[in-house]
């Protein structure tokens, strides 16, 4: 399926204690690619419980029609020895959403958490609010953690969106001058899955019943039809 990335261009919001390897802003420490682990952020403290360093972006324009989709969010990151947590977050309408996350390795390594659903609404993402116009948009992303013991860092963050473009059949006209001998009955049939809640499957079924008369001096098409 095809997909849109998004790498930060600002930083959006702070939550607890971050430092920067280098440089004025924490986006330009993971806006990199490919990924380098040169340069890279560390929260050091908690606030309430949680940090959260999140970023602007460029904003998405993904078809209309577009179904199917997805939002992940990549980072690439690691702790100290010990237990820690580390993931995603988005932040759609106002509100903040932390992934679960994980306990990353001592080593930089890569990871996704995705929203196949918008958090803020429950309900499948829609074109509008991945672009940004709807009444629940998509507006930040960024790197989330709720245990700093000991520290984590990220090197690299990003978000994706994958989606789905639903096929329509269409109907046209063709001439061409065949053998004008016979009348030939073309049947063709397509399904289209499209699974929007990555929970239940719709299932989408196209047949388009063509008829050509070959008997008259061009062939052409006599019906079609949707069933």
């Amino acid at each position: 399926m095809p997909s849109l990335i998004k790498y930060p261009t600002s930083d959006e919001a702070t939550l607890g204690t971050w430092t920067k390897s280098t440089g004025a802003s924490f986006f330009g420490c993971v806006d990199e690619t490919p990924a380098s682990d040169a340069d890279f952020i560390t929260c050091t403290a908690l606030d309430t419980g949680r940090g959260r360093q999140t970023f602007g972006y460029a904003a998405f324009a993904i078809p209309a029609g577009s179904v199917q989709i997805q939002v992940n969010v990549y980072n690439r990151d690691k702790d100290a020895n010990g237990v820690a947590n580390v993931g995603g977050a988005l932040k759609v309408n106002g509100t903040y959403y932390d992934a679960a996350g994980r306990d990353p390795t001592t080593a930089y390594v890569g990871y996704i958490d995705s929203w196949a659903t918008n958090p803020n609404t429950g309900l499948a993402w829609t074109v509008n609010d991945i672009n940004g116009a709807g009444a629940s948009p998509l507006q930040a992303f960024g790197v989330t953690t709720n245990d700093t013991t000991p520290n984590v860092s990220c090197s690299q963050c990003y978000i994706e969106v994958v989606y789905d473009i639903l096929r329509q059949l269409t109907q046209e006209v063709v001439e061409s001058d065949v053998l004008q001998t016979d009348r030939v009955r073309t049947l063709y049939q397509e399904i289209v899955e499209s699974d929007v809640l990555q929970t239940d499957r719709l299932r989408m079924l196209f047949q388009l019943v063509v008829e050509v008369d070959l008997a008259a001096p061009t062939g052409r098409i006599l019906s079609g039809q949707f069933v």
